[in-house]
C-alpha cells in the first residue's frame, strides 16, 4: 500500500469519526475536531459534558476482577501495610474505576488479609458505568471471575445463570460516584490511590492535569499505584506500553518518591 493510499484511508477514518462525534454532541457548538479539543481543555460544565459523551461511546468498559496482578501485589506489599499502621479508617481511591471491578477487588484483597477498617471510593466520568458498579452484578466470564476463582471465592452470591452479585460484606466497604479527575481533585483526601489504566487514554497534557488533580486528592503521606501494561500484543499496543514506561521512568514531581515494584506495576510514596 502506497503513501497516498494510506493518507486517503486516514482522511476517511477521521471524516467517519467526526460525523460520529457530531452526532453525539448535538446541541453543542462545535464545527471541527479542534473545537472539541478546545472545549475539553477549557474544562467547566460544557467541557465535562463533551468528555463524558465521548467517554461513553469511544472508551470500552474493558476491565475485570484483579485485572493487573502485579499492581495488586504492589498494593499488598506497599499500600496495605501502611493502611494497617494508621489508627483510623483507611481511605482508598480507584480513579477511572469503570464498572467497579477494580474497587471491589481492592476491598476483597483487604478482607482476604484480615483488614477491615477501610473504605474504597471508585470514581469515573461515566455515570452509566458508575450505575453498573453500584449494582455490583457481574457476568462470570466477562468479568474474569471464571478464570481464577481462588482470587474471589467466597465474596459473591449466585444471581442468575453465569451471573453473580458482590456480597454485602464487601459492598459495605465500597462507594461509587461520578467525578471527572480532569476537572478537579476529589473533595476528600485518600491514603492510597489506584490509577491503573486511566493514563492509557490521555495525552501528555491530559496526564499532567490528571496527575495534578490526583495528587490534590491524596493525603499528606500516601501511596499512588499505576500499571503500565497496555492490553493486546499488537505493535501499536507494545509501542504504547513502552511509551508509558518512559513516561513514568521520567516522571519528576515534587513530593513523589518512586518505589520498587513488580515488573509492570508503578508505585510512588507521596509527601505533601
Amino acid at each position: 500500500m502506497g503513501i497516498v493510499e494510506t493518507e486517503e484511508i486516514k482522511r476517511n477514518v477521521i471524516l467517519y469519526l467526526w460525523e460520529e462525534i457530531r452526532g453525539l454532541l448535538k446541541g453543542i457548538p462545535v464545527s471541527s475536531p479542534e473545537d472539541v479539543v478546545s472545549l475539553i481543555e477549557k474544562g467547566g460544565e460544557l467541557g465535562k459534558r463533551v468528555r463524558s459523551s465521548l467517554s461513553e461511546d469511544f472508551v470500552e468498559d474493558s476491565t475485570s476482577f484483579f485485572r493487573d496482578p502485579e499492581a495488586f501485589a504492589a498494593y499488598v506489599n506497599i499500600g496495605l501495610p501502611y493502611l494497617e499502621s494508621i489508627k483510623r479508617e483507611g481511605k482508598i481511591l480507584s480513579v477511572g474505576c469503570s464498572t467497579g471491578e477494580e474497587a471491589y477487588s481492592v476491598a476483597i484483597a483487604n478482607l482476604q488479609k484480615g483488614y477491615g477498617n477501610f473504605r474504597v471510593d471508585g470514581i469515573d466520568v461515566s455515570e452509566r458505568r458508575i450505575g453498573k458498579a453500584q449494582k455490583g452484578e457481574y457476568g462470570i466470564l466477562e468479568s474474569g471471575l471464571g478464570l481464577d476463582g481462588k482470587l474471589t471465592q467466597g465474596f459473591f452470591n449466585p444471581k442468575f445463570l453465569l451471573e453473580v452479585e458482590v456480597k454485602p460484606e464487601v459492598r459495605r466497604h465500597v462507594n461509587f460516584f461520578a467525578h471527572d479527575i480532569l476537572n478537579a481533585p476529589t473533595e476528600e483526601q485518600y491514603d492510597v490511590v489506584f490509577c491503573l489504566h486511566l493514563f492509557d487514554h490521555l495525552s501528555e497534557k491530559g496526564r499532567t492535569v490528571a496527575l495534578e488533580n490526583i495528587l490534590g486528592s491524596m493525603a499528606g503521606e500516601s501511596y499512588l499505584i499505576f500499571h503500565t501494561l497496555v492490553p493486546g500484543f499488537t505493535v501499536p499496543s507494545q509501542m504504547f506500553q513502552l511509551e508509558q514506561k518512559r513516561y513514568f521512568d521520567g516522571l519528576k514531581v515534587k513530593g513523589l518518591e518512586r518505589l520498587a515494584t513488580p515488573n509492570k506495576a508503578v508505585a510512588f510514596k507521596y509527601h505533601k
